[in-house]
């Protein structure tokens, strides 16, 4: 099954704290650009996060009997979470380092638009 391809993150927010899990390539990106590996979070714009959400769900039904959590896979990651234990599924952009200097690996905060987040469908 083919899926969009997009530059953003998803995560799970539940009493006000980010549930997402911590796989080694994010360790490994962060050694990379030489960052601290603390993980900054930044929620697009409301219109962006419906955007993409009503984008994945779809793909979700299709994958979600059985599914496990695995590196690249962040939405069906949020969603499964979401469903298990609870929360709000959040999109956006996610980054390492230390303020001011993170390095925004998935997404960007400035980008307010679905297409700036879009790479293909």
């Amino acid at each position: 099954m083919k899926f969009p391809i997009f530059d953003g993150h998803f995560w799970v927010v539940k009493d006000g704290v980010i549930i997402d899990p911590f796989f080694d390539v994010y360790y490994q990106k962060a050694l990379i650009r030489r960052v601290p590996t603390k993980r900054h979070y930044h929620a697009a714009p409301e219109d962006v996060q419906k955007f993409f959400m009503d984008l994945m769900k779809p793909y979700w039904e299709k994958v979600k009997e059985g599914y496990a959590i695995l590196p690249g896979y962040c939405c069906f990651n949020a969603l499964h979470e979401a469903e298990l234990n609870g929360g709000e599924v959040v999109f956006g952009s996610m980054g390492f380092g230390m303020k001011p200097n993170v390095f925004w690996e998935y997404g960007d905060p400035s980008w307010k638009r679905p297409k700036k987040f879009l790479k293909s469908i």
